[in-house]
Parts: structure tokens; sequence; C-alpha cells
């Protein structure tokens, strides 16, 4: 270190800055620095960071060691059960965070008075630098931050300005998956039912999973998906109807539920059901199961490790983490033979 110091005519402390990515080293000051350590052939010593790191998690907890948990739906706390039925990612990014030295503090950016530019100043004012952003509600997918300031990740795809890095449910394999899997157990005429606004907020991804996997069946067992504005009980039925779908896989297993109900279809008899978003593993839905506390996890670390390399402002090149949910059994779909 004190030779690359000597060679680049700088203290070791701004050796140190730099090859921590720190942003108010100049870019004249990194530049001679870095064609310092590579005239000398300084390489990080990998043993050395994760040993670093390891010292991090013991110190004691101060705000720069805080992770900004922020939302922005209607209500303080519409994100997550039970306002919401969407998952909740929060616990799991606790408990991710604790094991890498971060605590967790949520923020609400549709508080009364809030607005984005304060919301900037408060974190900033408490030397708050990591943010992950919590997935937005229906109409909303652009926050106006001072991102320049902050490490930043988002929560599923809903954020669509700026783009930053995310992790999210790979919802291509998620489709893919329950459609093999209802193949696999003997349905030939497989439905799909989406509301628009799904279908686009998951980029098609669920429809494109879907068609690949149908144009793998004779024409005569290929049923064009159901999507509609607003899902509605006459529209299944008059769909159900046309089709005849051996099974349906779609994102709210309750709601159709009620819609075979209303039919005088019973499930799985007449018709099985598979979600695409199952929200418990009690055995009561067929379908895909996202663990939120893994998407949890996945962001916490995602945005440490660049908190840890003081990396700051808009990525040139976002960061894309798909994690990929499982299939779990359960009573709308009979249980392989």
């Amino acid at each position: 270190m004190q030779a690359v110091a000597d060679l680049a005519g700088v203290h070791r402390t701004t050796v140190s800055l730099v090859l921590r990515h720190h942003p108010r080293i100049s870019a004249a000051t990194r530049t001679r620095v870095l064609e310092a350590v590579d005239k000398l052939g300084y390489r990080m010593n990998p043993m050395i960071s994760a040993l670093m790191q390891a010292h991090r998690r013991m110190r004691p907890l101060t705000n720069a060691s805080k992770i900004a948990w922020i939302t922005a739906w209607p209500t303080r706390y519409g994100w997550r059960p039970p306002e919401n039925t969407i998952p909740d990612f929060m616990p799991g990014a606790v408990t991710r965070a604790a094991e890498l030295g971060y605590t967790i503090d949520h923020f609400w950016l549709a508080e009364t008075g809030m607005t984005s530019r304060r919301m900037s100043d408060i974190l900033y004012a408490r030397n708050i630098t990591g943010i992950i952003l919590g997935r937005l509600p229906p109409g909303l997918s652009r926050i106006e931050l001072q991102w320049d300031k902050f490490t930043s990740v988002s929560i599923g795809v809903s954020l669509e300005s700026p783009r930053i890095s995310h992790v999210a449910e790979n919802h291509f394999h998620s489709c893919k998956l329950a459609m093999q899997t209802c193949r696999a157990r003997g349905y030939q005429r497989i439905g799909l039912t989406l509301p628009h606004r799904l279908y686009e907020r998951v980029q098609e991804k669920f429809l494109g999973a879907f068609l690949v996997e149908q144009s793998r069946l004779p024409k005569l067992q290929q049923i064009p998906p159901m999507i509609t504005e607003i899902p509605h009980e006459r529209t299944f039925r008059d769909w159900m109807k046309r089709y005849s779908p051996e099974v349906v896989i779609c994102p709210n297993v309750t709601v159709v539920l009620g819609w075979m109900n209303a039919l005088g279809l019973k499930v799985p008899e007449d018709v099985g059901v598979a979600g695409l978003a199952v929200e418990r593993k009690d055995g009561a839905h067929a379908g895909i199961w996202c663990d939120p506390a893994i998407i949890g996890s996945l962001a916490v670390e995602l945005v440490a490790s660049a908190l840890q390399r003081n990396e700051r402002g808009l990525p040139a090149h976002e960061q894309e983490i798909l994690y990929r949910p499982d299939w779990i059994e359960g009573r709308t779909i009979p249980p392989p033979r």
C-alpha cells in the first residue's frame, strides 16, 4: 500500500479510498493511483477483503450500517399481509442484514408531507446510503429520489424509471414449471388467466412461457389465454364454456376457486387449478411457491456488496438477480401417481 502511495505521490489513506471506490476521490487522483497499482502489479487479496468484512460485522452499529427499506403504497403497511396478498419480503431481509452487520429501517414515501426530495434529505442527513425499494403499488412505476447519493436496489420489476439493479422472481421459469408440471400430471388442455396489469407488470414473461410450452402441444389442445382488463366471473364463465380447459393456471387461486364454485365445478375433480403465486405452504393450493425470505435476503446481499465497494448513483449496467421458485403440492391439483 505504501509503495503505491509513494509512486502516485499521495497518502496511503488515499490509496485505500481509491481501492474501495470512494466517491470523494477526484477522477485525476483515481487515475494516478490506479496507474501506480497497475505498474506495481498490486492486486486485492480476497482473503484480506473477507477478513475486513468480518471485522465490520463485529463493530457497533451506526447509521452507516443502516439500510433504508422504502415503500410507496397508499397506506404505511399496504405492501404486506394482512393488508395485501403479496408476500412480505422484509423479514428475510432483516435476518440477512443482521448476519452481515446491518439493520433495516422502514421509510414510507407516501407519508403526509413527504416528498422524494425530503426523503432523500432525511436519509442523507442520517448517513443512510443503502436503499432497498420495495414493490410499488399498481399505477406507480417511477420514483424520483436523489439517486446519486445512494446505493440502491429494488425488489421486483415494478420500477420502470430509473433503472436500478433488482431482485425478482423468475416469472418465465415459474409459468414454464407450472405448465410442465400440469402436463406431467396428465392434463392436456391447459388454460391461463391473467389480469392485463399483471401481464404487463411482469414484462409478458408469464405469457411468454405459456406460449412456448403450449407450442409443444397438438393444435387441438392449445387454448387461447384469458387476459382481461378487469377479471370478472362472467368473462371467466364464457371462456370456460368455450374452451373447456382441464386445468387453469392463474396468479390468484382463491379468486378462481370462487368462480369455479359459482359454475358448479369441483376442484380438482372437474378442473384443476394451479397458482403462479401460492401465498402459503399449507397444502391448500398447488402451484408455484416463491419464498419471500430468499428474495429479501438476496436484495440485502446485492445492496451490501455495492455498499462495501462504495458504489453510489445509478449503475452504468444494472444487475438482475432472478430467483427460481419451486412447485409445491396442494389440494387443487391431484398428487403424482
